[in-house]
């Protein structure tokens, strides 16, 4: 454990405590408020200034929201049997709000000048072994480039995409709910519960991070029970009794939450919360999902297939046009690839690969119109290997 300082929301320097990971600062379990030597040092990292040098924190980039309100990512060095539970977080965030998601980084991710030049703002996801880490995530558009977004390997189905969506959130600009400034009217926390040297995990700071609205039990970025508990005896308790619903994760349904802690999926107070800190986001913009990345070997004609009909329109509304496109073509000489059936939601690539040409990745576009004008796009990668 060290002992730094931070701005929380780039507001005022405050002492905070973290735990050092590999370089990185944890705080609350599953936060990375960046790298530990920054911490300690009260700086901002080079690149999370717009001129690129190295600030105090309290003068840090103020906004920490994506632009439009869509968050690039990056799943490339996520194993591929956890993108259904990825996918899964996303959708249920994304119907729920205006957030959306995209692999379309040229398009949708911002541009990192000075030492950082070359890098995008990003989510990058990755997996980790750490058996006492689900998942781990900045809080916001860090404005440095990548930023890390981890899940345990051992993570899938329903509770996985629950474990992603809170992740997620951190994301989108969320702190923990028990970590608002009003929380002990609502808590009692019991640190003489609490594992030795991690009672900083409790912590409150003074600004109430992105959160709105009223203090919500049901919340999916709330401490459970026994968070850091040392025994049997509960770290943080309710001072009124819970009796609240949650949204479930996949879509079917809701459920009644009789604790803090849950995680079914996003809480109606959780969604309230991203609609007002994303109001200006475009409003019922349409999913795009360009499908799955697909690697293709050998050499000769070959044919890789685009499946773009995962996307979907918000209720109400319907998918009129698919328009695909090559978007980026990398390490190879002729990027020309025709596209077969380029306006349905399924289409074909046929590509021609020889022994003397190099590894190549090419990505394609597609972008999704609905009825009443609006677009979203999103990326898909055919990568090519001997």
């Amino acid at each position: 454990m060290v002992r730094g300082s931070y701005a929380f929301d780039g507001k005022n320097l405050e002492s905070v405590v973290v735990e050092d990971r590999d370089g990185w600062a944890f705080w609350q379990g599953d936060i990375i408020l960046g790298r530990t030597e920054d911490i300690v040092a009260g700086v901002v990292p080079r690149g999370n200034a717009e001129d690129g040098r190295q600030h105090p924190l309290g003068v840090q980039v103020p906004s920490r929201l994506w632009p439009a309100g869509v968050v690039a990512y990056d799943i490339t060095r996520l194993a591929s049997g956890q993108r259904p539970m990825v996918d899964m977080a996303m959708k249920h965030i994304a119907a729920n709000s205006p957030v959306r998601f995209s692999r379309d980084i040229d398009k949708y991710a911002k541009y990192t000048d000075g030492p950082n030049e070359g890098k995008y703002d990003l989510v990058q996801f990755q997996n980790t072994s750490n058996p006492d880490l689900g998942g781990s995530s900045a809080v916001g558009r860090t404005g440095s480039g990548p930023q890390i977004l981890l899940l345990n390997g051992s993570l899938s189905g329903t509770s996985g995409a629950a474990t992603a969506a809170h992740e997620l959130v951190h994301a989108l600009g969320a702190w923990h709910e028990q970590s608002r400034a009003d929380r002990d009217s609502f808590v009692t926390v019991f640190l003489s519960n609490v594992k030795p040297d991690y009672a900083f995990n409790f912590d409150i700071h003074s600004s109430d991070g992105i959160m709105t609205g009223s203090y919500d039990y049901c919340s999916a970025m709330h401490y459970s029970r026994y968070a850091f508990a040392s025994g049997s005896g509960a770290t943080i308790v309710p001072k009124s009794p819970v009796s609240c619903t949650a949204n479930k994760v996949d879509g079917s349904g809701t459920v009644t939450v009789t604790d803090i802690g849950q995680r079914y999926g996003l809480s109606t107070g959780d969604f309230a919360m991203l609609k007002s800190r994303y109001s200006s986001a475009p409003a019922n913009r349409p999913v795009a999902n360009a499908g799955t990345n697909t690697t293709l070997s050998g050499i000769g004609r070959r044919t890789a297939q685009l499946n773009g009909s995962t996307s979907y329109a918000v209720p109400g509304a319907t998918i009129v046009k698919y328009q695909w496109e090559p978007a980026e073509c990398l390490n190879y000489d002729d990027c020309y690839n025709p596209i077969i059936n380029s306006t349905s939601a399924n289409a074909s690539v046929e590509l021609e690969l020889w022994g003397s040409d190099p590894n190549f990745t090419q990505k394609y576009r597609l972008t999704v119109t609905d009825n009443l004008g609006r677009t979203m796009s999103d990326v898909v990668t055919v990568t090519r290997t001997h």
